[in-house]
C-alpha cells in the first residue's frame, strides 16, 4: 500500500514537469514556425511559401491541442472568438470575389488571414494575457536573437575574412538574379553594398533581403522594448547589431526611433534635480541629432539611390492604382496588370515595397482593414504609452517594408486582437499555466 502511494505522489510530482516541458517545447516550435513562414529563405529559396503556410497551421493546431487541458473550461470561447475572425475574412473574401469574377480564394495571403490569423489567436487565447508577455514572447525574443547574433558573426566572416559559403541557393520564383550564398542555412549572403571605398554584404541574416531581415529584427526589437514584462538588453544588443549590419535605412531608423523614448524615460527616472535637468538637455541634444540626421538620411536617399527612388515611386505611383478601385483593389491575379500599369513604367522585376500598399491595390480597404484594425484596437484598448509607441512603430514597418505576407506581423496584428477581448474578458486573461514560472508574482499591466 505504501508503494502504491508512494508511486502516485511521484507521478503527482512528475505531472507538472512533463506539461512544464511540452509547453516549453510547443512554445519554441510555434517560434520557428512564425519565423519560417516570415519571408524566410528557407521557405522561398524553392518556393515552399504555401508549405510555410501549412506548417504553421499544424504547429497553431498542435499548440491549442497541448493547451486543451488547462483551457478546457474557455474553449467556447476561444472559439467563439476564432469564429467571428474567420468569418470576417470570409465574407471580405467574398466580396472581393464578386468584384473580380471569383477569383482569389487559393491565394497564399488569404489562406494566412483566413486560417492562420485566427489559429494564432486561439493559441494565445488558450494561453492568456499573462503567459503570451512573460513567456511567449521572451522566447520568441531570445530565439530571434540567436540568429541574429549567428548573422552578425557569418557577416562579418564573410564580408572581411572572406569565409567561403557552405553551398549556393537560387530564388526558383525569380529568373536573371544572382546567386545566394548559404551558410549552413542559418544565413545567407543576398545583396552586397558599397561602404567606404569597400564591397561589403549586406546583412540578411535567414531572410529574402536585407529590408526584410530589418523589419523583422525592428518588429522583435519593439516588442522586447514596449510590450515583453522584461527587457532582455543582451538579445537587444544581438538584435540591434542585425539591423546595423543589414546596412539598410530603415534597420538604422528603427534603432533611433526605438530607443531614443527610452532614453528620455531614463533621464526622466534620475532622482538628482540638477543630474536630471543636465541629463535631459543632453537627451534633448541627442534627439534633435537624430531628427536632423534622420531626415537627411531619407531625403538624400529618396533623392539620389535607387533603392529611395524606387520607395518613392512606389509610393507616387502604388496610391494612384489604388485609388482607380479603392473599396476592393484589383484582385489577386491583377499581377499582370499591375507590373504593366505601375511597375515597369520605372522598373524592372517584382515585388512592392509597402506591405499597406501591397494590400490595397490587390484587396482594397476590404483588405487593409483587415490589419489596420488591431493596431487600433491595441491602442484604444490601452492606457499605456508603451503599446500605443508599439502600435505607431509597427504601422510604420508595414507602411515602409514589404510586410504583408510575413507571419510575424500576423502574429502582432493577432496580440491587438487578442488584446482587445482580453481587456473585456478578465477570465480569459489569466490562466494556470505559468504556475511554476517566478515571473507570475509580476503585476500584468505595465512595462518592467
Amino acid at each position: 500500500m505504501t508503494d502504491t502511494t508512494e508511486t502516485v505522489q511521484r507521478q503527482a510530482a512528475y505531472t507538472p514537469r512533463i506539461h512544464e516541458v511540452v509547453n516549453t517545447l510547443m512554445d519554441y516550435a510555434l517560434v520557428l514556425a512564425i519565423i519560417y513562414n516570415s519571408n524566410s529563405l528557407w521557405a522561398l529559396a524553392d518556393d515552399n511559401f504555401s508549405l510555410s503556410c501549412f506548417v504553421l497551421l499544424a504547429v497553431c493546431l498542435a499548440y491549442m491541442l497541448c493547451c486543451w487541458r488547462e483551457a478546457r473550461h474557455r474553449l467556447h470561447r476561444v472559439g467563439s472568438a476564432m469564429l467571428v475572425l474567420v468569418l470576417a475574412t470570409v465574407i471580405g473574401q467574398l466580396v472581393m470575389a464578386v468584384s473580380h469574377g471569383g477569383s482569389g480564394y487559393t491565394d497564399g495571403i488569404w489562406f494566412q488571414y483566413a486560417l492562420i490569423v485566427p489559429a494564432l489567436m486561439g493559441c494565445m487565447l488558450m494561453r492568456g494575457h499573462e503567459y503570451v508577455r512573460k513567456v511567449l514572447l521572451n522566447r520568441l525574443v531570445v530565439v530571434a536573437a540567436v540568429f541574429a547574433a549567428i548573422s552578425v558573426v557569418l557577416w562579418a566572416a564573410s564580408s572581411f575574412l572572406l569565409l567561403p559559403p557552405s553551398h549556393v541557393e537560387r530564388l526558383s520564383w525569380v529568373h536573371n538574379v544572382p546567386p545566394i550564398y548559404s551558410y549552413a542555412d542559418v544565413y545567407y549572403n543576398v545583396q552586397d553594398a558599397h561602404v567606404l571605398g569597400m564591397t561589403v554584404w549586406r546583412n540578411s541574416s535567414i531572410f529574402n533581403e536585407p529590408p526584410c531581415a530589418a523589419a523583422f529584427y525592428g518588429m522583435v526589437l519593439a516588442i522586447d522594448l514596449y510590450i515583453g514584462k522584461k527587457v532582455h538588453w543582451g538579445a537587444d544588443l544581438c538584435i540591434i547589431g542585425a539591423l546595423v549590419t543589414s546596412l539598410s535605412t530603415g534597420g538604422a531608423l528603427y534603432v533611433l526611433v526605438l530607443l531614443v523614448p527610452l532614453l528620455w524615460k531614463a533621464m526622466l527616472h534620475v532622482q538628482r534635480r540638477g543630474l536630471r535637468y543636465a541629463l535631459l538637455s543632453v537627451a534633448a541634444l541627442v534627439s534633435i541629432a537624430a531628427v536632423v540626421v534622420g531626415t537627411h538620411i531619407v531625403i538624400s536617399k529618396m533623392a539620389t539611390s535607387y533603392s529611395g527612388q524606387t520607395h518613392l515611386l512606389d509610393f507616387t505611383e502604388g496610391f494612384r492604382i489604388w485609388w482607380q478601385r479603392p473599396l476592393t483593389g484589383f484582385g489577386f491575379d491583377s499581377d499582370e496588370y499591375i507590373w504593366t500599369h505601375y511597375m515597369s513604367a520605372y522598373r524592372d522585376g517584382m515585388g512592392y515595397t509597402s506591405g499597406l500598399l501591397f494590400l490595397l491595390i490587390h484587396g482594397g480597404l476590404v483588405l487593409a482593414l483587415y490589419m489596420i484594425v488591431p493596431f487600433v484596437l491595441l491602442v484604444l484598448g490601452s492606457h499605456d504609452w508603451h503599446v500605443w509607441y508599439f502600435a505607431g512603430f509597427v504601422m510604420i514597418v508595414f507602411i515602409t517594408a514589404p510586410v504583408q505576407n510575413c507571419a510575424f506581423l500576423l502574429l502582432v496584428a493577432v496580440y491587438g486582437y487578442a488584446s482587445f477581448i482580453w481587456r473585456y474578458s478578465r477570465r480569459m486573461s489569466n490562466l494556470p499555466l505559468v504556475a511554476r514560472t517566478p515571473l507570475t508574482h509580476e503585476g500584468s499591466e505595465g512595462h518592467a
